[in-house]
């Protein structure tokens, strides 16, 4: 009966760091994707379809332009207006 529940354990969490591990695969690049760590700009055209794909790439734009930019969170233009409603129905999605 031990070995049973040992095995059980070793089941699920061999199952929990193999779920783990897929999706640090697909989040690390499109973090390196999203222009947080290097301007967007700079990648070859044959990644910018991913690039502008990424929800990260908005998000990433919105901070930086309030960063540097403005002086309040209010000022955001309409395209990060999109971005903050999509943050908010992904997040209310979840609940």
């Amino acid at each position: 009966m031990i070995v049973l529940i040992f095995f059980k354990g070793l089941t699920f969490s061999s199952i929990g760091l193999y779920l783990a591990t897929i999706t640090m695969a697909v989040t690390f690049p499109l973090s390196f994707l999203s222009g947080d760590l290097i301007p967007t700009m700079g990648l070859p055209k044959i990644h910018l379809p991913i690039v502008y794909m990424n929800p990260l790439t908005y998000a990433t734009a919105a901070l930086r332009h309030i960063a540097l930019e403005m002086k309040s969170y209010f000022q955001l233009k309409q395209k990060h207006i999109w971005t903050n409603l999509f943050s908010v129905v992904h997040i209310c999605s979840n609940y």
